[in-house]
């Protein structure tokens, strides 16, 4: 017996149906005593159920079939996937492409979708479509003019957390060094694994406000009280020294600043933001082991404003905004790293690592965060000091083997190990950044990335030595190329995919940039035209690699911050180098490439050809 359940809430008799048709509930609806004067149910439509909405299905991008949908939602724009027929959207003109060749073709009756925040155009399973138009939705709003803050350029995270792997065995004591940053008292760990902080959770997702109790404490710990102290004493210290080299326009280090912005319960709230929303575009910190009360100052300074940024819209968002230049000069000043510039053979110490983490952090926030003035102070001083420092501590060809079973495990050695490569991959990533999108000549050559790459991220946020070394195994982890010789396969005459092991979505990337960087550096040369098809060639095998990875990728591929977007950049080289072939010019104005920071000539173009086909 089955209970007889009609649409528009048509229920109460019960009869023997094995199958209980659309059909079927109109025939029984006519004669049912209960029906009363409600209508009758409405015939289903056939064949496959829908996997779009309207909007999407229009757009052929992938729908993640939300309530809204992801697509609909950020374009403020009725979301019609739950509806069997019928939509509200009017048709949408078709946008009259300009043939550049063959191999580009117009598109009929699509128009671009834009974001007004940042999208993967991901499936439920956060994997991107693999229709062959161009779909620039990243890097349109990426370059999209009037961008001044990480929010404005990245948005926030779709994924806030990875999954709390279960723990096979308590964290043993002797594999953390006495001096360690490494670790979180017990308490700060277990707030740090869990999906969320409630603070300011209203603040950066729209969902309702989570009720996990916060230790209280933690937010009254005296030693880390101490450490803000400590780190307001030495701040306004740098802050003197600054502004008397500057010439009245640095924001003052207020009491204000000193009393809202730097206090525990932000300590602990903004550190956990840094890790939901930028680890996952910068994964070089190692966060299961990390430690604010034993974390150098000037790395916990930059990881603080960080996720202060990602406070928005309170105060202290603003705030952090003004400590820009300050923790600028407090990073870049720091004696380790200039003793590590100064000399010509440096031992590297224990807290080298961190002095590099935090110069590069620091760089990256002032140039996303603080303006176009402070992107090309970075651009031209600041980032010379960041490449100069992770070479001559020999990053660029550091190796891990205890990822790769050369050494005995150690769950120590690989944390650091490791987030020396990361570390390395990202700098020569920003790098790459600075050349594809501000044409500047490149500081770092692939030739020299002859180290490791980076190794699974399942392996790097696992929270125990015993699990690290279960997905190493567990992934049959072997030596991976360099990023100097998966490039040289890319280029060859000869190649075999098989050859590119343990592919990740970063190192992926980082292929990818390194072809770009390796177009410019031909182009100011006469070797261009000699090596074009090689490089076209070696694009299309990069394609094959990014095609069959996707098949394998699992859920935390959605975790994957913008590298996720590769196709897109893939995409823009393509579009640039047939651009450059059917016009003869070199550059999309066609006069000699000059340094800039604007990107509006580059958006204006992804803008015209989004939704064409390019081969």
């Amino acid at each position: 017996m089955k209970l007889c359940t009609l649409d528009n809430d048509f229920t109460g008799a019960t009869f023997v149906i094995n199958t209980f048709s659309d059909h079927a509930a109109r025939r029984h609806s006519k004669s049912c005593p209960v029906r009363g004067g409600r209508p009758m149910p409405q015939p289903r439509p056939r064949g496959k159920q829908k996997q779009s909405c309207d909007s999407c299905a229009r757009s052929k991008r992938a729908c993640n079939q939300g309530r809204p949908c992801e697509g609909c939602q950020l374009n403020n724009i009725p979301c019609t996937y739950f509806r069997s027929t019928g939509s509200n959207d009017g048709p949408q003109s078709s946008q009259v492409i300009q043939d550049l060749g063959s191999s580009i073709q117009p598109l009929q009756d699509t128009a671009p979708t834009h974001f007004d925040q940042a999208s993967n155009n991901a499936t439920a399973s956060g994997i991107p479509s693999q229709d062959p138009r161009m779909q620039f939705d990243f890097l349109l709003h990426y370059t999209k003019p009037g961008r001044e803050t990480l929010l404005d350029f990245f948005g926030t995270s779709t994924a806030c957390s990875l999954s709390t792997p279960i723990v096979s065995t308590s964290i043993s004591s002797s594999l953390m060094p006495n001096s360690s940053l490494l670790t979180f008292p017990g308490e700060l760990e277990d707030i740090m694994q869990s999906n969320a902080l409630p603070i300011l959770d209203d603040y950066v997702w729209d969902g309702e406000v989570n009720t996990l109790p916060i230790n209280s404490s933690l937010r009254n710990s005296s030693q880390l009280e101490g450490r803000l102290q400590e780190l307001i004493s030495k701040l306004s210290v740098t802050h003197n020294r600054l502004s008397e080299l500057c010439d009245g326009d640095l924001p003052p280090f207020s009491e204000e600043t000193k009393t809202v912005l730097f206090t525990v319960p932000n300590l602990i709230d903004f550190t956990r933001l840094f890790f939901d929303h930028w680890y996952p575009n910068c994964p070089i910190i190692h966060q299961p082991t990390y430690n604010l009360e034993t974390v150098s100052l000037p790395l916990l300074l930059a990881i603080f404003l960080f996720g202060a940024g990602y406070s928005s819209p309170r105060d202290t968002a603003g705030l952090a905004s003004e400590c820009g230049a300050l923790c600028e000069e407090f990073v870049f000043e720091n004696e380790e790293l200039k003793e590590i510039l100064r000399s010509n053979q440096y031992s590297e110490k224990l807290t080298s690592l961190q002095v590099i983490q935090a110069a590069f952090l620091a760089s990256v926030l002032r140039n996303w965060q603080n303006g176009q003035l402070a992107r090309k102070n970075m651009r031209n001083r600041r980032y010379c000091d960041v490449v100069n420092s992770a070479r001559a501590l020999g990053y660029n060809s550091s190796r891990n083997m205890y990822a790769t079973g050369v050494f005995p495990f150690n769950w120590q050695g690989y944390i650091e190990a490791e987030a020396r490569v990361r570390v390395m991959t990202l700098i020569y990533l920003v790098d790459c950044h600075y050349t594809l999108f501000n044409k500047y000549p490149p500081r770092l050559t692939v030739a020299e990335m002859v180290g490791d790459m980076p190794s699974s991220e399942e392996a790097y946020a696992a929270t125990d030595a015993l699990l690290c070394e279960g997905y190493l195994l567990g992934t049959n982890e072997e030596p991976r190329a360099s990023l100097a010789t998966s490039v040289e396969w890319l280029m060859g005459d000869e190649w075999n995919p098989v050859h590119h092991y343990g592919l990740t979505t970063l190192s992926l990337f980082t292929s990818l940039n390194a072809l770009n960087t390796t177009i410019f550096q031909l182009k100011a040369t006469s070797l261009w035209v000699y090596n074009s098809a090689r490089i076209v060639r070696a694009l299309d095998r990069w394609k094959i690699l990014w095609d069959n990875y996707l098949k394998q990728v699992g859920p935390d591929f959605a975790r994957s911050g913008f590298f996720k977007n590769s196709l897109e950049f893939w995409q823009l080289t393509k579009l640039l180098l047939k651009i450059e072939g059917n016009t003869g010019q070199t550059c999309l104005s066609g006069k000699v490439e000059i340094i800039s920071d604007s990107m509006t000539e580059i958006n204006a173009l992804m803008d015209k050809f989004q939704g064409v086909t390019i081969s």
